[in-house]
């Protein structure tokens, strides 16, 4: 078993013996999660660290998602009860992911992810996108969104 997906099983069992429910349910959503991922497939493999890290980071990611729909859905109804539950589902939400950050590792600050593109241009020397970021992905994975990353380049190579 990999040591994260034991840390997360031992803070589960800690959170269910402080009867802490926002944890308790994060983390059996995402411990189902990982066990669904595993047994899919022919056969069932077992996750790594990074397998793990990946997952949760889609799991943030899905969340933020989650809060994007929620907070367009807020700004066009005029129904005030509906509008609560929303700010509800929002806070449940962005509290989620609040605590799945903990498990992830601290991302690339700006003036780093800025850095490592620019390194990576110099050492391309064309404006080739497709090269810079076959440099940049590995460097930044699981540091920094792609998207981020793709964004930052394309604007250094313009």
């Amino acid at each position: 078993m990999s040591t994260l997906k034991g840390r997360l099983q031992t803070d589960l069992t800690v959170h269910l013996k402080a009867r802490e429910e926002l944890p308790t349910t994060t983390l059996r959503n995402v411990l189902g999660e990982i066990q669904l991922q595993e047994k899919a497939g022919k056969t069932s493999v077992e996750f790594s660290d990074a397998d793990i890290l990946a997952l949760l980071g889609r799991e943030v990611k899905k969340r933020n998602k989650v809060v994007e729909e929620y907070s367009k859905a807020a700004e066009q109804t005029t129904d005030t009860a509906r509008v609560e539950t929303l700010r509800t589902r929002i806070a449940r939400e962005l509290a989620e992911v609040e605590f799945l950050n903990q498990y992830l590792p601290v991302g690339l600050s700006a003036d780093a992810l800025e850095a490592i593109v620019d390194k990576a241009i110099a050492d391309v020397e064309t404006k080739d996108f497709g090269k810079v970021m076959r440099l940049v992905a590995p460097q930044t994975k699981g540091l920094a969104d792609g998207k981020t990353v793709s964004d930052l380049v394309r604007s250094k190579l313009a």
